[in-house]
């Protein structure tokens, strides 16, 4: 595996949102075009979205990702990264 990428799995991590304006409603409307959603979380300035499928996680990732959505100039959407180990 090279270093820095992220295995696909069904929570996204969002960030560059405008986090004042955008509610967990906001999210799961748009990112539930994609699929089921398990939860959308706010925290601070980033969020995370849990999909109930991974096809459906990975679908809005690449549709998502550097979109003009949210009042921010363009939004990263990647994979959730595995908390470390040990």
């Amino acid at each position: 595996r090279r270093k820095g990428s992220v295995q696909p799995t069904r929570i996204l991590f969002l960030a560059n949102f405008d986090a004042q304006r955008t509610t967990s409603r906001d999210l799961e409307d748009k990112f539930g075009e994609f699929g089921s959603l398990m939860s959308a979380d706010i925290r601070k300035n980033f969020a995370f979205i849990e999909f109930k499928e991974l096809d459906d996680a990975i679908k809005a990732k690449e549709a998502m990702h550097g979109a003009q959505e949210f009042g921010g100039s363009s939004i990263v959407v990647e994979f959730k990264a595995p908390r470390p180990s040990g």
